[in-house]
């Protein structure tokens, strides 16, 4: 599915692998930014973790420095009141 430009810039695709359930809360998307694409600030209402399969990207949280993941990479980006970016390269 084409990600929503709501809350994206730039082609973002997002396929999504997991669903919650009545049991886990746990959701998985597999997200596609193609270069220079990104999300707009935002929050989400639970953690968020990121991992990268491919390319670069660049990771903001509000009040850190932004943090450049290559391949293999990831971050876990803590639950409400938390706003970040996401570029892929």
């Amino acid at each position: 599915m084409t990600a929503p430009a709501a809350h994206f810039a730039g082609s973002v695709s997002a396929e999504e692998l997991a669903v919650p359930t009545g049991d886990s809360l746990l959701a998985v998307y597999a997200v596609t930014f193609e270069a220079g694409a990104h999300t707009h600030w935002h929050i989400h209402p639970k953690a968020q973790g990121l991992f990268v399969i491919r390319g670069v990207a660049l990771v903001h949280v509000e009040g850190h420095r932004p943090v450049r993941l290559g391949a293999g990479g990831s971050v876990w980006i803590s639950a409400i009141g938390t706003a970040q970016a996401l570029m892929g390269r």
